[in-house]
């Protein structure tokens, strides 16, 4: 038990460490320079979605520009993905979607694809705990409606059934399909 919550543990700094500095909506500097994200985390993971998990309900924080739950059970992140500003970024963000798609789908065998409950017009794809073991990490990337592509993260240390974190995914994404921050208020 104690190797498998070391390895999720390696996997977990192994993930983050190889991300391309994901940001969430809004971490722009703000007029005085200073970084102001305005983020509502409690919006964005709500209790709702940790209860389909079954894992004890905790206050979400922001940490580096997204938001992030930690619990005894598990931890959850929801941001977006750093596009660079460009005369076709529509074309540049749905290319991150597909290189990251791209990367779950070489990651292994969870790859699940479009989930058939994401809105019809939203292009999207996950990957899914391990069935087996029922833990590890699994992860939902999708377009929201600004156009940005939105990263959920949901790493299991201990067993947790795959409807449920089907279930979490589902209410996650209805959170984050609007990402919005101080700015857009």
């Amino acid at each position: 038990m104690r190797a498998q919550i070391l390895g999720l543990g390696v996997v977990l700094l192994a993930v983050q460490a190889c991300s391309e500095g994901p940001r969430a909506s809004g971490s722009d500097a703000s007029p005085d320079g200073s970084a102001d994200t305005g983020l509502d985390c409690g919006s964005l993971i709500t209790t709702e979605a940790v209860d389909a998990l079954g894992w004890p309900v905790a206050e979400p924080e922001e940490h580096a520009g997204r938001c992030q739950l930690i619990t005894s059970r598990g931890q959850v992140t929801v941001g977006t993905r750093a596009v660079p500003a460009s005369s076709e970024r529509a074309d540049a963000v749905q290319q991150e979607l597909e290189t990251q798609c791209d990367r779950l789908r070489a990651d292994g065998p969870h790859f699940v694809g479009r989930p058939d409950w994401l809105a019809d017009d939203t292009d999207g794809c996950l990957a899914q705990v391990d069935p087996q073991t029922r833990t590890g990490v699994a992860e939902l990337l999708f377009l929201n409606r600004r156009d940005e592509v939105v990263q959920i993260r949901i790493a299991s240390a201990h067993p947790v059934a795959v409807g449920r974190v089907g279930e979490a995914f589902r209410r996650l994404a209805g959170s984050a399909l609007d990402l919005c921050d101080a700015s857009c208020a």
